[in-house]
């Protein structure tokens, strides 16, 4: 199987990102290329892999909701925060 190779702007239609976002993880040395003379490529197989190391797990996201409720409501009850303020924050 061939690996397909990817322009940069290609891998970020795919991501449905913007071009920067994806030239800056580039440039950060982040995002695994590889260079073809003056041009850039991403490794299909790479952006996948790339993709998958930044999942976040579903455990993480409750939890991380559930802390920001917990902190809205320690504010509120110490007066930090009116109430009529507060947003429901877990969502």
């Amino acid at each position: 199987m061939t690996d397909r190779l990817l322009t940069l702007r290609q891998a970020s239609e795919r991501l449905g990102c913007s071009y920067s976002f994806i030239f800056r993880a580039y440039k950060r040395g982040v995002l695994p290329v590889i260079k073809q003379g003056k041009f850039i490529r991403v490794s299909e197989q790479d952006l996948h892999l790339w993709i998958d190391a930044r999942r976040i797990a579903q455990a993480t996201i409750t939890a991380t909701a559930d802390a920001r409720t917990e902190r809205a409501q320690r504010q509120r009850k110490a007066g930090l925060v009116p109430a009529d303020d507060l947003r429901d924050q877990a969502a």
